[in-house]
């Protein structure tokens, strides 16, 4: 996993910030802090990293957040994968 500074006052703000936005545990908003500020977020859209999830209430969450999400248990499988 990326190191995105949790243990940073700015790092550790991010994450809470997704989970209060996003009602998730620490755990869930720290995948979507580093899927969305890790070392591959600078790369753009045509190489976007990628959450797969049977979670809806993460999938729901990535979505909102601008993230490429599949819930593998309720959804086929997109063009991507």
């Amino acid at each position: 996993m990326d190191d995105i500074g949790l243990f940073t006052p700015e790092g550790l703000s991010t994450v809470e910030a997704i989970a209060k936005r996003r009602s998730l545990d620490l755990s869930d908003a720290l995948q979507l802090a580093t899927i969305l500020h890790g070392r591959y977020s600078v790369l753009g859209p045509n190489s976007a990293s990628v959450l797969i999830t049977a979670d809806a209430k993460l999938y729901a969450a990535a979505s909102a957040e601008g993230v490429r999400v599949w819930n593998c248990i309720a959804s086929p499988a997109p063009s991507w994968a």
